[in-house]
Protein backbone atom coordinates (compact mmCIF):
# COMPACT_ATOMS: atom_id res chain seq x y z
CA UNK A 1 0.00 0.00 0.00
CA UNK A 2 1.06 3.56 -0.64
CA UNK A 3 1.64 5.73 2.44
CA UNK A 4 -0.18 9.07 2.53
CA UNK A 5 0.45 12.07 4.80
CA UNK A 6 -1.83 15.09 4.95
CA UNK A 7 -0.90 18.61 6.10
CA UNK A 8 -3.42 21.36 6.84
CA UNK A 9 -3.61 24.05 9.51
CA UNK A 10 -7.42 23.77 9.74
CA UNK A 11 -8.48 21.10 12.24
CA UNK A 12 -11.86 20.48 10.60
CA UNK A 13 -10.14 19.73 7.25
CA UNK A 14 -7.73 17.25 8.88
CA UNK A 15 -10.60 15.53 10.68
CA UNK A 16 -12.82 15.25 7.59
CA UNK A 17 -10.05 13.90 5.37
CA UNK A 18 -8.84 11.41 7.97
CA UNK A 19 -12.25 10.16 9.14
CA UNK A 20 -14.50 10.27 6.08
CA UNK A 21 -12.31 8.97 3.28
CA UNK A 22 -11.79 5.18 3.18
CA UNK A 23 -8.05 5.43 2.46
CA UNK A 24 -7.38 1.69 2.67
CA UNK A 25 -10.12 0.99 0.11
CA UNK A 26 -8.23 3.29 -2.29
CA UNK A 27 -4.93 1.50 -1.66
CA UNK A 28 -3.42 3.93 0.85
CA UNK A 29 -2.14 3.66 4.38
CA UNK A 30 -3.09 6.92 6.07
CA UNK A 31 -0.03 7.95 8.11
CA UNK A 32 -1.79 10.84 9.79
CA UNK A 33 -2.48 14.52 9.46
CA UNK A 34 -0.03 17.22 10.49
CA UNK A 35 -1.20 20.66 11.59
CA UNK A 36 1.69 22.47 9.94
CA UNK A 37 4.85 22.13 7.92
CA UNK A 38 7.14 21.74 10.91
CA UNK A 39 5.12 18.81 12.27
CA UNK A 40 4.95 17.28 8.79
CA UNK A 41 8.74 17.44 8.44
CA UNK A 42 9.18 15.58 11.74
CA UNK A 43 6.70 12.92 10.59
CA UNK A 44 8.45 12.59 7.20
CA UNK A 45 11.82 12.17 8.91
CA UNK A 46 10.40 9.17 10.83
CA UNK A 47 8.65 7.54 7.86
CA UNK A 48 8.71 8.81 4.26
CA UNK A 49 5.24 8.93 2.63
CA UNK A 50 4.64 8.09 -1.01
CA UNK A 51 2.07 10.89 -1.32
CA UNK A 52 1.78 14.23 0.48
CA UNK A 53 -1.49 16.18 0.43
CA UNK A 54 -0.80 19.69 1.68
CA UNK A 55 -2.51 23.00 2.11
CA UNK A 56 -0.44 25.65 0.34
CA UNK A 57 -1.42 28.62 2.52
CA UNK A 58 -0.39 28.01 6.12
CA UNK A 59 1.25 30.20 8.79
CA UNK A 60 5.04 30.08 9.35
CA UNK A 61 5.85 27.90 6.33
CA UNK A 62 3.75 27.30 3.22
CA UNK A 63 2.91 23.91 1.82
CA UNK A 64 5.19 24.66 -1.12
CA UNK A 65 8.18 25.34 1.10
Amino acid sequence: MLKLLMVDDEQWVRERFSERIPWSDAGFTFMGAASGAEEAIRMIERDMPHLLLTDITMPNMSGLE
